[in-house]
C-alpha cells in the first residue's frame, strides 16, 4: 500500500436512470492532491452504464470506465465491460462481466470475472 502526505480533496456523483426494463447509468470522480512533497494533480474517472432486462431475472449491460490521471502521474486508461446480471433468487445474484482490452487501456490481454452475492 502506498502513503500520502498532504492535501487532498475528492468529489463525485452518480446519477442513475430507470425506465421499466431500461438502465442508464453515470458516475464521476474528480480529485486534488497536493502532496507536501510536490506539484499539484488533478485526477478523474467516470462511467457510463447502459443495462436492458430481457427477462425479469436477466440483465445485459454495456459500460465504459475512463480514469483520467494528471499526466504527470499516467496516461488515460479505458476500458469496455460487456456484462451479465443474474438474480436466480430475490437473495442471490451473479455477476459475469467480459472486460475488453481498448487501444488505451493499461490492461495487456482481456478479463473475465465472475462474482456472486448472498444477502440475508
Amino acid at each position: 500500500a502506498t502513503s500520502f502526505e498532504g492535501k487532498r480533496i475528492t468529489a463525485g456523483g452518480d446519477l442513475k436512470l430507470t425506465v421499466n426494463d431500461f438502465m442508464l447509468f453515470g458516475e464521476l470522480i474528480v480529485e486534488n492532491s497536493k502532496p507536501d512533497s510536490g506539484d499539484t494533480f488533478n485526477n478523474m474517472g467516470y462511467q457510463f452504464t447502459v443495462g436492458y432486462k430481457i427477462i425479469k431475472s436477466v440483465q445485459i449491460l454495456g459500460r465504459i470506465d475512463i480514469l483520467d490521471p494528471d499526466e504527470m502521474i499516467g496516461e488515460k486508461n479505458t476500458l469496455a465491460i460487456i456484462g451479465c446480471n443474474y438474480w436466480p433468487t430475490e437473495a442471490t445474484k451473479i455477476q459475469f462481466n467480459y472486460i475488453v482490452n481498448t487501444e488505451q487501456s493499461q490492461l495487456k490481454f482481456n478479463q473475465v470475472l465472475l462474482a456472486a452475492q448472498l444477502a440475508f
